[in-house]
This record gives structure tokens, sequence and C-alpha cells, in this order.
């Protein structure tokens, strides 16, 4: 049983100022304090005894404070006849939660970052059919606070070694931080739409789980230690066939992938090489496709349409192989205007054909994943999702 009770508030402002019709400045501030996400503050052991759960210790359990993030941001807007120039910079500055377990050897002090993060786009309309553009900007992603329970199952293991929380985390505990960029465009002609757009991104102390050799088997590290990459491109067209009849289809191709093995060394522990370069990601399909036809008549819009997810792993080694799927949806949108006000009844039929199939999967290659086997969120069955909406 985990305890997951936490506490978080915030604030975010900022301040416009207008140069001209063409220009503008915004300067902000975003705060946040958060008790979580992670690590738990405690684990359960519990025993079914005469069909009850009956406790039986706390394997985990700690006192730690708040997460911290300070965020102070700029823009700069400039539109200069068809082409918009926006340019924009972040200070990211992340205090990690100090960690204090049960026993001497559970202690972490919070961990500071501190990481410019840069943005700047351009978008230019060469003609009322073609727009082109172009985007730069740097992201992060939490560390793995996983570290902890990791630490606090093993710890008879690593206090043979002389090792202790703190040791590890400040050599594995990093925020992952990725380069973006995207060049595309979007082309409307007549009864016709295309949107092809290419992307690449960087990703440094992206997660990975170490093995480690041990008398009892191999238990495995969560480390921010990895380096990634992904490219591909997404495509997004629609034709009009008749004024009540369109299509679409969307495709998209990403390879996400290990750019080096990796492996780790402490004292007195033999790592085994994690020998996953070149390997698509975990839960990281190469291959997606979305298709469908939009058919409306007066008020009542019909759209039936296929999901196609490519093959994905399950772990980074590539061997829980996850098998592709198909699914089939059907919408009905029924909008009508009644006293003033749109009346606006929708009704969806998801997984129309009831298909078997693995919609997630929580690999332990994430920064939020908590055990070192990947799990399998089974997909919806067919499912009726029905709503009313009224505009007032």
């Amino acid at each position: 049983l985990f305890s997951l009770d936490s506490k978080r508030y915030g604030f975010i402002t900022k301040y416009i100022y207008t140069f001209d019709k063409s220009r503008k400045l915004i300067l902000g501030y975003w705060y946040d304090r958060q008790q979580m996400p992670g690590p738990p503050y405690s684990i359960a052991a519990f025993n079914p005894t005469s069909g009850n759960l009956v406790f039986v210790k706390y394997p985990i359990k700690a006192l730690h404070n708040y997460h911290t993030t300070n965020e102070p941001f700029l823009a700069f807007k400039w539109n200069i006849n068809d082409t918009h120039l926006e340019a924009g910079f972040k200070w990211l500055n992340y205090k990690s939660a100090a960690i204090s377990g049960q026993n001497q050897n559970e202690q972490a002090p919070s961990v500071v970052f501190n990481k410019p993060l840069p943005y700047i786009g351009l978008n230019r309309n060469i003609n009322k059919n073609l727009n082109i553009f172009a985007n730069y900007g740097k992201t992060y992603a939490g560390a793995n606070v996983n570290l902890w329970p990791f630490y606090a199952s093993n710890e008879q293991f690593f206090t043979s070694k002389q090792i202790n929380l703190n040791y590890l985390w400040s050599r594995f505990f990093n925020l992952t931080t990725a380069d973006n960029i995207d060049l595309g465009l979007k082309y409307t002609k007549d009864n016709f739409y295309i949107s092809p757009i290419l992307f690449y991104s960087f990703l440094r102390h992206f997660g990975a789980f170490v093995p480690l050799n041990t008398q009892n088997g191999p238990i495995y590290l969560p480390a921010n230690i990895a380096n990634a990459k992904s490219y591909g491109l997404e495509l997004l067209t629609s034709y009009a066939l008749t004024d009540n009849l369109s299509t679409f289809i969307s495709y998209s191709y990403n390879k996400f992938y290990y750019t080096s093995n990796i492996s780790v060394n402490l004292p007195g522990i033999t790592s085994q090489s994690y020998n996953i370069e070149g390997n698509q990601a975990p839960d990281t399909p190469k291959n997606m496709v979305k298709m469908g036809v939009v058919y409306k008549y007066k008020s009542l819009s019909v759209v039936p349409s296929l999901y196609y997810i490519g093959r994905r792993w399950g772990d980074s080694t590539h061997t829980q192989e996850v098998p592709p799927y198909i699914i089939a949806n059907l919408s009905f949108d029924y909008k009508k205007p009644l006293a003033g006000h749109v009346l606006d009844l929708s009704v969806s039929f998801l997984n129309l054909f009831n298909k078997h199939y693995v919609s997630t999967v929580w690999s332990p290659n994430s920064n939020q994943a908590t055990l070192s086997q990947p799990t399998y969120q089974v997909g919806a069955p067919f499912t009726f999702i029905g709503s009313i909406g009224y505009e007032f």
C-alpha cells in the first residue's frame, strides 16, 4: 500500500507591455511548491489473514519536504508583415525535496538544479495557401525519485558495501533535458489540406534502470544517466469529396532511440553493461496512423475512424514485444441552435469491435516508473460515451 497524500500550491503571474500593434513584451513568474510527485512517504506491508489484510510493517517509510520550482520567464512577439517572430527565455530553479528515512543510511539532502530554457519560433505566410514555420525550444522532465524506495528496499545490500542513499542520490539523481527542433508547413487549396512536420530532439540524463549483480540475482538501479535521440515526421491531410463528405488521415513516424550503452561503477559492486544502444525507447511505436471520414447532414455529424498503433517494446533491451493493434471508433454529434443558444448532443462508440490490446506500458526506463519490470495496462474494451452540452 502506497501513501501518496500530498499538498500543492503556487501561482503564475505575467505583465504584458505593448510597444505597438506589431510588438509585444511579456514578463512573468511561475512558482510551484508540492509534496508530490514522489517519492512515496511510505509503503505498508500487509498479510492476508482470514479474509482480512493485517498490517505487518513499513518496509519503506520517510519524511520529506516539498519540491519547489521557481521559473521567471520573458517572451517577445513581433509581427513583420506576413512574418511572425516569437522568442522567449525561462530560467528554471528547481529544488528537490530532502529525504529522511527510517534509518541513518536513508538520508539525502535537497538538490538544486538551475537550467536555462530558451525558445524561438518563426512563422511566415508565403501566400494565401502556404504557411511555413520553424521552432526551437529546450524543455525538461523531473528526475527519477524512485531512487529512494529502490535504496530502502535494498538497504541491507548497499550497507554491506558501505554505500548510503546520499552517495547514490548525488550521482544518479538528475533532471532530464531535451533540445527540440521542428520544421513544417501548412498548405490549403480549395478542398484540400496538408501539413507535414519534421522534428528532432536530443535528450540528456534520460531515465534507465541499470542491472547490478548481487548474490541473489540482479537488482535494477534507477538512474538518470542515459542519452537518447528522437526524429521523425508527422503528417496530417484532409480532402473534401463533397460539401457533406470529407476524409482525413494522419501519420507519424518516430525513431526514438538510445545513443549508447550504459553502465555504472560502484564500490564493491559489479555492474552489468546495459546494452541498449540503437534500441527504440519503451512504449514508443515508430508508426501510428489515424484515418476516417466525416459526414455532415444539416446539424448532424457522423465520424467513423480507425487507429493503428505499431509495434512497441516494453523494455529497453527489447525482450518484451508489444504487438501492433487497430481499433475502430464511431461518433455522432448533433448541434442545434435553440432559443439563441446551442444544444450539443454527442455519442461515441469506442473500440467498436472490442479489440483486446495493451494501451500503455509503464516502463522502468521512465522517470515515473516504480518497478524494475514493465507494467502493462490493458486497453479499454468496447465503451459507450454520451454527453449533453448547452451553450448559454
